[in-house]
């Protein structure tokens, strides 16, 4: 093999993985940003399910009517969690908050009895639980619906807030990826003009030339993907270690989802770029090429 030969097969792997390199570098940022909407996402639903909606029944409610309202709730969509909480157990647990027996001292026991629900996060906002307060409120054994409406308010108002900076952070960076992705291919064709141009000139048909960049574009975005999705997982294995907790927000069918989509994203990319460069040069004038 001669010393050119060589040059060129050494230019030739510095090219593409340089190439790889930075396609990887752009989907590594896009996917930080897909794991923090993630995340982010997770984060707001466990806040909100952890949030309780409590009905407070009157003293003279009949056990059949109890379990009527329990049994509608286990049966209802928005319910995630539902418990009934005796007089007793109610006046046992407030006892233990406070450091001692109320129920002693008063000589009766004031707590009502109640039903504590959890909602699911989707209808853990402020129309969803006012449309379930009017449903439960006209009921003849409920005296009470009570939730902490002010901190309900406060985390959709915020996680309305956040989810929109992520979003169009997202959208942002999708858009970005796209532009330097696309610059990466052409300016790498952009040194491979002439000879596609001399390729034209000898007489040699337009998928002929255009097939084997496709392929090598198909390639270096699957594996830029591929690497990309690789360094996050290591991220994601690694990140319980820095921040304690982290991974009870993880989850595994979104990540999946994330890293499909970037091996699927830089190989589109890429191919579109270096379809429409490689059609760029085959059109051109000679002279336009310098």
């Amino acid at each position: 093999m001669t010393d050119s030969t060589k040059n060129i097969i050494k230019k030739r792997a510095i090219s593409y993985f340089s190439a790889t390199a930075s396609i990887t570098l752009v989907l590594l940022i896009l996917g930080l940003i897909g794991l923090i909407l993630i995340q982010a996402t997770k984060l707001k639903n466990q806040i909100k399910e952890n949030m309780v909606l409590s009905i407070f029944l009157n003293e003279n409610a009949e056990q059949g009517s109890i379990d009527e309202i329990m049994a509608e709730l286990k049966k209802s969509n928005y319910c995630k969690s539902v418990s009934f909480i005796s007089k007793e157990t109610a006046a046992a647990e407030f006892s233990k908050e406070i450091g001692e027996d109320f129920v002693g001292f008063l000589g009766y026991n004031p707590l009502r009895p109640s039903v504590e629900i959890r909602l699911q996060a989707d209808f853990a906002n402020t129309v969803q639980i006012a449309e379930i307060k009017s449903k439960f409120i006209s009921n003849k054994s409920v005296a009470e619906v009570s939730y902490q409406q002010n901190i309900f308010e406060q985390i959709d108002a915020n996680s309305k807030t956040i989810m929109s900076i992520l979003i169009g952070l997202a959208v942002f960076f999708l858009f970005i990826s796209i532009a330097l992705i696309n610059s990466t291919v052409r300016l790498n064709l952009f040194a491979q003009r002439f000879l596609i141009r001399s390729m034209k000139l000898v007489g040699a048909t337009h998928g002929f030339i255009t097939k084997p960049y496709l392929v090598k574009a198909c390639f270096n975005g699957f594996y830029g993907g591929l690497t990309a999705s690789m360094l996050l997982s290591l991220l994601l294995f690694w990140l319980p270690n820095l921040v304690l907790g982290i991974d009870a927000l993880y989850d595994s069918a979104q990540h999946f989802v994330l890293f499909i989509f970037l091996v699927l994203f830089g190989v589109v990319i890429s191919l579109l770029s270096t379809w429409y460069s490689v059609n760029k040069y085959l059109k051109m004038k000679l002279e336009d090429l310098y």
